[in-house]
């Protein structure tokens, strides 16, 4: 038999770090929708201020563009 000198001890840290990845893998998974969520919202955001830029700047060209019709072309 071979001697068993500190391979409790060994074992109870590795179990330790074991437990301790696990626990930082759960608290990742909690995070990572909630970032989900906040990027989706900048995004969104994004998406609706260009839009109301290109339709600001949809209507300036209509008034720009606004000529009396006229008979003769």
């Amino acid at each position: 038999m071979y001697p068993r000198f500190g391979q409790d001890d060994l074992a109870k840290a590795h179990q330790w770090e074991l437990q301790r990845e696990a626990e930082h893998q759960r608290q990742a998974a909690i995070l990572v929708p909630h970032r989900n969520v906040a990027l989706l919202a900048v995004n969104k955001l994004g998406l609706l201020f260009g839009g109301l830029r290109n339709q600001k700047k949809q209507v300036k060209r209509a008034e720009l563009n606004s000529k009396p019709i006229t008979g003769a072309l």
